[in-house]
């Protein structure tokens, strides 16, 4: 079943490809003419649309590995659990907690917070850290440059072959 954090990046004005997970438990597959049987086709390009309407990485999705993944993984380190408490809503996690702090709403519970459509409880600890700019600075630039260069090459080649599928299959008429 596809992993699903679309809602948790559209967080006011802002949202942004998610280099972190995978969306799927298999990586998307090429799709070079050469690697394709033509009864699979459908299915394949089912995935990359799911990919992108789940706002995730087709870099990330096609096995490329990525700094960001890593970068979240010490973050996670910094704060005294590894993920907020949830205490309702569509799960998030720290690195989103972080980006998007000036979205971040106190409730009248104590030590909840609100940002989207999840609320989490944050202990002082952690709020002042995040309050310090520190785990910000840790994430900046966010996605990581090199990130965003390879997405965009592997977008390339799936441009590529895309127009390669296309010549292939306008020539079979």
């Amino acid at each position: 079943m596809p992993h699903n954090r679309a809602s948790s990046w559209s967080i006011g004005e802002r949202s942004m490809l998610d280099f972190t997970v995978p969306s799927t438990d298999r990586h998307l597959p090429s799709l070079s003419i050469y690697s394709q049987q033509l009864k699979d086709l459908d299915e394949w390009l089912l995935m990359y649309i799911a990919t992108l309407e789940q706002g995730q990485s087709v870099a990330v999705n096609r096995g490329e590995t990525v700094s960001a993944s890593y970068l979240c993984q010490q973050l996670r380190r910094l704060f005294t659990t590894a993920e907020p408490d949830m205490v309702r809503g569509p799960q998030i996690d720290w690195m989103q907690v972080v980006l998007f702090q000036d979205s971040l709403s106190s409730n009248t519970e104590e030590d909840t917070y609100t940002l989207g459509d999840s609320v989490v409880r944050i202990s002082t600890q952690d709020m002042d850290l995040i309050s310090s700019g520190r785990p910000r600075q840790f994430l900046t630039p966010w996605p990581p440059t090199s990130d965003i260069q390879k997405e965009v090459n592997i977008l390339s080649v799936v441009a590529d072959e895309l127009g390669g599928l296309m010549r292939a299959l306008t020539s079979c008429k």
